[in-house]
């Protein structure tokens, strides 16, 4: 769920129409464009998995 909240959070423009209808279930997300999705979801994820890797790193430092 905070990949999705993420890829949302970053839009500034509301939905398409193609988009509401693929949220609505009225129409099928062809393979091309859940691969996009896709893409940009693990961006993301690989972003929010560096950050808590340099919060631990900097936290270590900061005990000893």
């Amino acid at each position: 769920m905070y990949r999705l909240y993420i890829i949302l959070k970053d839009r500034t423009d509301p939905p398409t129409n193609d988009e509401l209808a693929i949220a609505s279930a009225e129409k099928v997300l062809d393979t091309e464009a859940a691969n996009a999705y896709l893409g940009r979801v693990e961006a993301a994820s690989a972003n929010l998995l560096s950050l808590f890797a340099k919060q631990s790193q900097e936290n270590a430092v900061s005990k000893i």
